[in-house]
């Protein structure tokens, strides 16, 4: 860096470029510095971009989750909360697969390992809605949501 900083300076044309070439070989060192965080922030910034790019391909798409304790659920444990959303859903009209989630950690759901049920909804966003707003009453102090919501 400081043969760098020397033949630049020599070539300098401008007085902008003057000092940036005697900088370079007076602190090589701390040309290097700059560089190397410029290149960090780079890496990290492109880690972060990437990683945010898996989180739609979870098969989220469609599905709807509500929260369902076993114990202090209002309508009892999470497989009669499954009937419960079944029969919910097709009063909407809603086409849905019904799924109990028990927490067992191996859960691909919006849940997350929590306990309750998913639905995945085909037909579109409305009858995504449609399925939220019919699976509302399952649990009232924990509404039902989607990956949007």
């Amino acid at each position: 860096m400081d043969r760098l900083g020397r033949i630049l300076g020599r070539f300098a044309r401008r007085p902008a470029t003057l000092l940036a070439a005697r900088r370079l070989s007076d602190d090589p060192r701390g040309a290097w510095r700059t560089v190397s965080g410029l290149v960090l922030a780079g890496f990290v910034a492109g880690f972060f971009s990437v990683a945010h790019l898996g989180f739609d391909g979870f098969g989220y798409r469609g599905q709807v989750a509500v929260v369902a304790p076993a114990n202090a659920h209002p309508s009892g444990t999470v497989g009669e909360t499954a009937a419960r959303a079944r029969a919910l859903l097709k009063d909407a009209g809603v086409t849905a697969t019904v799924q109990v989630r028990t927490g067992d950690g191996a859960d691909d759901s919006l849940l997350l390992g929590g306990d309750g049920i998913t639905a995945q909804v085909t037909g579109g966003q409305a009858q995504l809605e449609t399925a939220v707003t019919a699976l509302t009453p399952l649990n009232p102090a924990s509404p039902p949501y989607t990956r949007r919501i």
